[in-house]
């Protein structure tokens, strides 16, 4: 879904983060929440709106719960952590992909870019491939968290689905 065409943010990954949530946790209670270009572009523009979205360097996952409590409470509920502590987030993240609930997640993506953002979005295994999809140093970026399994050596697995991937 490329809403970049009819929509002037360069980084719609948090609103199309927050309707894909919201679509899941909606869909599960038997309510119909669209999962669609115009239902990013209403969540962008209420966010533009409401001074909570910049076009060029996108939005805060306090802007998302802003929007959930706003618009779309109590059908979807937010919760929210922000930590360094490491245990506290796995156990976070843990507790609510257990209950059903997936998890938007912010990141930062480091590296060089080769042109833009989706040409690096390859689905291919790439292991020991490093993602390169910034010019210069971290880019702050929107997940969905849908999985996660932790061995006892620490090592693991986690599901998402990237919202500026074609395919998932």
């Amino acid at each position: 879904m490329d809403a970049k065409p009819e929509y002037p943010g360069s980084v719609l990954c948090g609103p199309t983060s927050y309707m894909l949530a919201a679509h899941m946790i909606a869909t599960s209670k038997g309510v119909w929440y669209p999962s669609s270009k115009a239902k990013v572009g209403a969540i962008y523009t209420k966010l533009s709106q409401a001074g909570k979205f910049d076009d060029d360097e996108g939005m805060y996952i306090s802007d998302v719960q802003w929007f959930c409590n706003t618009y779309d409470y109590p059908v979807v509920k937010s919760s929210y952590l922000r930590t360094s502590n490491r245990d506290a987030m796995k156990e976070y993240i843990e507790f609510y992909i257990k209950s059903g609930y997936p998890v938007i997640a912010t990141v930062n993506i480091f590296g060089l870019q080769g042109a833009y953002w989706g040409n690096d979005l390859d689905m291919t295994d790439q292991t020991g491939v490093k993602y390169y999809v910034s010019k210069n140093g971290p880019v702050g970026h929107f997940i969905l968290l849908t999985g996660i399994k932790i061995n006892a050596d620490g090592s693991g697995r986690i599901w998402y689905k990237d919202p500026l991937s074609k395919n998932g």
